[in-house]
């Protein structure tokens, strides 16, 4: 069994417990009061509970199935999906396009190509060694300024557009957080950079990661081809 979880399941601890490294070791605490969405806390519990499953089957003697899970990023890359079911991370991509957001806040996230995390599915059903793992899935902390900055300089010329490629100021999005629960959500992001081993991805699975900045660039031509 492979099961496509995600960061939201390892990166859920307490600022002050928070690792300076997180690896596959750590798993979100879903009794955090600082878990802000359904989202977050239901992909924390599934994995988990998956966990717990084959763990029990254990303990009983029973037939243990083999399972992995994978934990990707922010998911960059071209997509199959159009108009409302587009990704979270594709839409955030949109939002810097047309301009949608107060500014470009000064957030990061640990990203990855889509290409990838398909080939990390594929790869743990291949790779003996890789039964009763967990394997993050990331290549790099990708900023919102860097994100306007590679694409306006990609996008620009052939459709004479400007996207913004200017940090926003705090106090700008502080504000609008009391109006606009996206900007509420932003602003706790501020400045957090979170660090991610993803070696045993590459050891195990031998992923060779995309550049990001092509994962980008692919991202805004389907939007773009996508309407």
């Amino acid at each position: 069994m492979i099961i496509t979880s995600s960061l939201a399941a390892v990166v859920g601890i307490p600022h002050e417990l928070r690792p300076d490294v997180f690896n596959e070791t750590h798993f979100t605490d879903v009794n955090w009061d600082g878990l802000k969405s359904a989202y977050e806390k239901s992909k924390a519990i599934a994995e988990q509970k998956s966990w717990a499953f084959v763990k029990g089957k254990a303990q009983k003697g029973e037939y243990v199935p083999e399972m992995v899970t994978i934990c990707p990023g922010f998911i960059c890359g071209p997509f199959l999906s159009q108009g409302s079911s587009a990704s979270t991370s594709v839409s955030a991509i949109a939002q810097v396009m047309n301009n949608s957001l107060p500014g470009i806040p000064h957030i990061s996230f640990p990203s990855v190509d889509v290409r990838d995390v398909a080939l990390a599915h594929l790869r743990a059903l291949e790779k003996p060694e890789a039964a009763g793992q967990r394997f993050i899935l990331v290549n790099s902390n990708l900023w919102f300024v860097d994100i306007g900055k590679v694409l306006d300089k990609e996008l620009s010329p052939v459709y004479k557009c400007s996207i913004p490629t200017e940090e926003s100021a705090y106090c700008m999005l502080k504000f609008a957080s009391y109006f606009n629960s996206q900007a509420k959500a932003i602003v706790e992001m501020w400045g957090l950079e979170l660090d991610m081993d993803n070696s045993k991805s590459k050891q195990v699975l031998g992923i060779e990661y995309t550049d990001i900045n092509t994962s980008l660039i692919e991202t805004a031509h389907s939007l773009i081809k996508t309407g």
